[in-house]
């Protein structure tokens, strides 16, 4: 501007963000961490391997380790424990580190036992039969019926010889 006379003149400028640090892109990658579940699983109820991240969208390196390698290994390998042996309960650690920046995240899962094999079932039924007695009768003295009982809980079929 200049007496009675103005113009004017616009520029364009573009404003740049700081770069994030190590320490905001860990926090980011924990925030955003979730292990990957194959089709019917979840975290109560595993029975497949898992997908553990082992980079995160900010450049973070993600390493695990578990409690339990023989139930689930540090790359996500199940192995479903014996039903006799029942639920595993497996405790999952993430590592995040960014330069010198790191942090960690824990999960939880359960993995649920292998079906039960037919000689699990039978042996459970074996050790839980029991003959039923009359009131007053005991194993040492019989004056009525014996209940016998032809099924186990497990589905077993029981036979009876005398």
């Amino acid at each position: 501007t200049k007496g009675s006379a103005s113009d004017t003149q616009t520029f364009t400028v573009t404003v740049v963000t700081v770069a994030e640090t190590d320490t905001e892109a860990v926090a980011a990658d924990k925030a955003a961490l979730a292990i990957g579940y194959a089709a019917g699983d979840s975290a109560s109820s595993v029975t497949q391997n898992l997908t553990l991240p082992t980079t995160g969208s900010n450049g973070s390196t993600i390493t695990w380790s578990s409690d339990t390698p023989t139930v689930v290994a540090n790359d996500g390998t199940v192995t479903q424990p014996a039903y006799s042996d029942g639920n595993a309960t497996v405790t999952l650690t993430a590592t995040i580190t960014k330069g010198s920046a790191s942090d960690t995240q824990t999960f939880t899962v359960t993995v649920v036992t292998v079906a039960e094999t037919d000689t699990e079932a039978v042996a459970a039924d074996k050790a839980a039969l029991a003959i039923g007695y009359a009131a007053g009768d005991s194993a040492s003295n019989v004056t009525q019926n014996l209940t016998l009982p032809t099924t186990g809980s497990n589905g077993s079929t029981i036979t009876w010889s005398s």
